[in-house]
């Protein structure tokens, strides 16, 4: 299995979410209206992970509808919905530019200034806690002497 649950967390209303990291490294959410069988079951998790390595390996178009079609077949709750984590991916980012700006020994104000933003939106940047668009991250990205661009993951 190379899909892995990352958390299981109870709401007070009586839902739950499963967030898992695919194969190919995304995050995605996937929320249940109760959380009977999902704190409950391995067997519950293992099948989740089971299901979502399937769906990549497949390619399939919609992960909600095959993973809800799977989990009924199952004889398991079917999901409320799923889909990617978009906080993961701006976590992801941020971490990676503080990670620079570490490495080359400088402070966040600087990389601010250079970026032409403020220091309080470079710290929520950094924190995952916003989502620049392209221009910010092109211009924090030259502040670090980088530039953007697609890569394979793992490079």
């Amino acid at each position: 299995m190379e899909t892995k649950i990352l958390s299981m967390q109870e709401a007070k209303n009586g839902t739950s979410q499963v967030r898992v990291e695919h194969p190919q490294g995304g995050v995605y959410i996937i929320g249940f209206s109760s959380t009977m069988p999902l704190l409950l079951s391995k067997e519950y998790s293992d099948a989740i992970c089971t299901i979502t390595d399937n769906y990549f390996k497949l390619e399939r178009d919609d992960y909600f509808n095959y993973l809800t079609r799977q989990l009924h077949v199952l004889g398991y709750e079917m999901p409320m919905f799923a889909g990617q984590d978009r906080n993961a991916d701006r976590e992801r980012i941020g971490h990676r530019i503080k990670e620079l700006r570490e490495e080359q020994g400088l402070d966040a104000k600087t990389v601010a200034q250079k970026a032409g933003i403020t220091p309080a939106n470079m710290s929520r940047i950094e924190q995952g806690k916003y989502s620049p668009g392209l221009d910010i991250l092109c211009r924090i990205a030259s502040a670090l002497g980088m530039q953007l661009d697609f890569v394979k993951k793992g490079e």
